[in-house]
């Protein structure tokens, strides 16, 4: 009962760093209830209204995979939020059972707290959902089921997933020693090797080959697979490699006079190169999903579940960015107070924290979003798509990494500018 009550305590005192956490749990189950009522909803699923079966099932099957994969990344950060826990714990002559014991007993507590929310709110979110799909759809039927087949599924998905990731943290906790505790980036060690071991200025020929291959093949939605395979390619190459390699010359040479693009600069090169792996997944989900989207407009069923698809997947992927970066803030604290002492502003720390957010986040939306701008406006100028659906897509393409941006903006100036300032007045 002992260690039962020290992980609740701990868990709420350091709550702020397990909401990013339970919000991907919450994420997640939300995903599956939803995705659930629309492979086994019989409204949906009958007659000649349901041709694509397989097809359907194949890309609920890829979102539910890439979900597990989010909450993979989102465990990993976590991990690095705990490290100092553990550490005092394996200090203090705590066992391995007993270290395990606590992180497993954590994730227990989360769970318990987040899913029943999730299942609740993924009910609600599948009712709304049914609602709008049945409109488009001209079904009719009530919007309402029984959610006994949802929450099931639901619940041997996480039966299958939670066992993987307890495992995890325990060969996490297996691996680690009290020496690899102290060292700051002792979870992930970076590799050279982004997705082709591939100069940096290469990246930006594939960027350029993408856009040259989409104004000369011919100008058909099935024709720009390939284009759009090669432009996720690109431009996640150029973010990953190609600028921070550039911004690390410009800091170096020409940044040097200018205190705050100095120091705004470095940290959004540090955050791309760390966030490598999310940017990559990010940039081939978007541009794929989106050309998948395109492929299904003829048929409502597989449109609207692409769409689905697409926004979950969105969703995931920005929670995921944003709980990554979140972890690099909380290390980056010590750095900051040292720039604050030799002679730093507050509102020189404003200003950083603003260009760097809003320059990582403005990158992710503009090089993915330009090969997608392309693609939507060939096929608009062919008359093949409406300039209604334009907008559509380009707002769920913009919306959540926005609004993730803001977030973490504000996670940002509060865990250090207000730190900072609280430091000011007790001086």
């Amino acid at each position: 009962m002992g260690l039962v009550r020290f992980a609740y305590k701990m868990l709420l005192r350091k709550r702020k760093e397990s909401l990013a956490y339970g919000i991907m749990l919450f994420f997640l189950v939300i995903t599956t209830v939803i995705l659930s009522d629309v492979v086994n909803n019989p409204s949906i699923r009958h007659g000649e209204a349901y041709m694509g079966d397989f097809l359907i099932t194949f890309i609920i099957f890829i979102v539910i995979c890439f979900s597990s994969v989010m909450l993979y990344f989102a465990n990993d950060a976590f991990l690095q939020l705990k490290s100092e826990e553990l550490l005092i714990m394996g200090m203090s002559g705590q066992s391995f059972l007993a270290i395990t014991s606590y992180l497993w007993l954590q994730i227990m507590m989360l769970l318990i707290a987040y899913l029943p929310l999730g299942l609740c709110t993924g009910y609600f979110m599948a009712v709304g959902i049914n609602k709008v799909m049945f409109i488009l759809m001209h079904i009719h039927a009530s919007p309402f089921f029984q959610p006994l087949h949802c929450f099931l599924y639901t619940g041997l998905f996480f039966l299958v997933l939670i066992p993987v990731i307890l495992l995890i943290d325990a060969g996490f906790v297996y691996r680690h020693n009290i020496a690899d505790l102290l060292h700051e980036d002792h979870i992930r060690n970076d590799s050279n090797v982004v997705m082709l071991h591939l100069p940096s200025s290469a990246y930006i020929i594939i960027a350029l080959l993408a856009i040259v291959m989409f104004l000369t093949v011919p100008v058909d939605i099935d024709c720009y697979a390939m284009p759009c395979m090669v432009g996720a390619i690109g431009s996640a190459g150029m973010l990953v490699k190609t600028i921070p390699h550039f911004l690390k010359k410009q800091t170096s040479l020409r940044l040097i006079d200018n205190k705050i693009a100095l120091i705004s600069m470095s940290f959004l090169s540090e955050v791309l190169k760390k966030a490598k792996h999310i940017i990559t997944i990010y940039c081939i989900a978007t541009i794929m999903m989106i050309h998948m989207i395109m492929t299904l407009k003829d048929d409502p069923v597989e449109s609207l579940v692409a769409a689905h698809a697409y926004i979950i997947t969105s969703l995931l992927l920005s929670v995921s960015m944003m709980y990554l970066y979140r972890s690099m803030i909380l290390k980056r604290k010590m750095a900051i107070i040292n720039l604050y002492k030799v002679g730093y502003m507050l509102s020189q720390f404003k200003k950083i924290i603003k260009q760097e957010v809003m320059s990582f986040f403005g990158l992710l939306i503009a090089l993915p979003g330009l090969y997608i701008i392309i693609m939507l406006l060939l096929l608009l100028m062919n008359h093949t798509i409406s300039l209604s659906f334009v907008m559509i897509v380009m707002v769920i393409n913009i919306l959540p990494p926005v609004i993730m941006a803001l977030m973490t903006w504000r996670y940002y100036r509060q865990s250090i500018i207000v730190e900072l300032e609280e430091g000011v007045k007790d001086e």
